[in-house]
């Protein structure tokens, strides 16, 4: 997660995830698939993303007790544990009013339905795609409250950087956060409900630790389809109270940051 603007932010994160199998997984046209059985998609469809799978804490379904049969196809390796230095090229796409993303490699843009980096230049699509200092120049979009409407800006030139180091391998669960003292620091706190907590400030131009270290996947890609989806929340101190199902464990570590 990165925070572009000019103040510290507060900040949570929701995965979700489906996958499919049949001919014609993950097409929308001539698809007979069907969603994985026992995974928490039983009503779920390609195109819905809220009825999508939500990503909870070692991996249990809803029901706070069986695991997730996705689990037997595919790992998520949550957290960062420092082991290598993690480069970031500050987004260009910096409208808050547009949901299209800013992808390093060959990310699907489910808005546009294309293959979308909005960079201007081929991705490789490798995990590490800038190094530390490397300058690329693009246009920055940005939002005119104002006037309502997109600000384009040509030849604006960003620098790569560095995330912020992790503490405590990057991730906890809500548990072990309750456990633990309930601590701050530079970590997320993945609740029951799904939401992951940044667990402290997130400061003006910069970006937290991984969340999704890595993942291995157990499947043949042949008529399968897997897809992950994010959401997420940002506020100041003000305007924490916008968000909506926060949990009381959840509240007491925002307000723990807060003062």
């Amino acid at each position: 997660m990165e925070n572009y603007s000019s103040e510290n932010i507060l900040t949570r994160v929701r995965l979700s995830e489906y996958m499919e199998v049949g001919a014609g997984a993950g097409q929308t046209a001539n698809n007979q698939a069907v969603p994985l059985s026992d995974a928490g998609l039983e009503n779920a469809t390609l195109a819905d993303h809220n009825s999508w799978a939500v990503v909870r804490p070692s991996g249990l379904l809803s029901d706070g007790v069986t695991v997730s049969r996705l689990r037997d196809y595919v790992t998520l390796h949550l957290g960062d544990d420092n082991s290598r230095p993690k480069i970031f090229m500050p987004t260009f796409n910096q409208n808050n009013q547009n949901q299209e993303s800013n992808t390093t490699g060959r990310g699907l843009e489910t808005l546009t339905g294309t293959y979308n980096t909005n960079l201007g230049i081929a991705m490789p699509g490798t995990h590490n795609q800038w190094n530390l200092g490397q300058t690329h120049t693009s246009t920055l979009r940005t939002w005119d409250e104002r006037n309502g409407a997109e600000v384009l800006t040509a030849n604006v030139t960003h620098t790569a950087q560095a995330t912020v180091l992790s503490e405590r391998g990057g991730y906890i669960t809500m548990s072990e956060w309750m456990a633990s003292g309930r601590p701050t620091g530079n970590f997320w706190v993945h609740d029951n409900d799904g939401w992951l907590y940044w667990a402290t400030w997130l400061p003006q131009e910069s970006a937290t630790s991984l969340l999704l270290d890595a993942l291995e996947v157990n499947f043949n890609n042949k008529d399968t389809f897997y897809g992950m989806h994010v959401e997420s929340d940002v506020a100041t101190a003000e305007g924490i109270d916008q968000w909506q199902g926060v949990s009381a464990s959840a509240g007491e570590l925002m307000q723990g940051i807060i003062s």
